[in-house]
């Protein structure tokens, strides 16, 4: 009966973007600007994986993206850094080469975790609390900022963070892939 219960509800649930779905101001620029200069990016999220990739279609943004991954395709939920790994593995870089960007402190978290840089956007839900108090590397008001920042990476203010190909994008993921033996883990 779950099944079929579970069926019918993503079938429901996949048929078309909720009507007051809007993209945040500022994400087109910037999912254009960063796919025009070649800069992969995953895009994860707590949606199951099906409809991620519906919704992002239909709000036109799908095709800007290497992989969608949602929670269904990941072991272990956020703040777990698994998925920093998993978003490593997929685009063949360190998880030090990949830049995580978020909205939440669960997203700082595994970033953290990873030894990813994360920056974060203000808009994000946190239960009411200032991102800012997750202490990112950076703090965004709008994502039309990010390909600036991209460009001058030592803006960043990662020590040790050199850069010597071009940064690449994910949210938060869940999965198992180049986890260092002994990394911090949270869960």
């Amino acid at each position: 009966m779950l099944n079929q219960a579970r069926a019918l509800f993503l079938s429901s649930y996949l048929g078309s973007k909720p009507p007051k779905t809007r993209l945040y101001p500022g994400v087109l620029a910037c999912l254009e600007t960063l796919s025009q200069r070649h800069i992969p990016m995953v895009c994860t999220t707590d949606m199951q994986t099906a409809h991620a990739n519906s919704l992002l279609r239909a709000l036109g943004v799908g095709h800007f993206f290497t992989r969608i991954l949602g929670a269904d395709a990941m072991s272990v939920g956020k703040p777990d850094p698994d998925g920093i790994y998993e978003a490593a593995a997929i685009l063949g870089v360190s998880p030090l080469e990949l830049l995580v960007v978020g909205d939440s402190v669960s997203d700082v978290h595994a970033a953290r975790a990873a030894g990813s840089p994360v920056i974060c956007v203000n808009y994000g839900y946190n239960y009411g609390t200032g991102i800012q108090k997750a202490c990112p590397d950076t703090t965004l008001d709008t994502l039309a900022s990010l390909p600036n920042i991209i460009a001058r990476p030592n803006r960043l203010g990662v020590p040790g963070q050199g850069v010597t190909a071009p940064p690449v994008l994910a949210g938060s993921l869940r999965g198992r892939a180049m986890r260092p033996k002994g990394g911090a883990q949270f869960r």
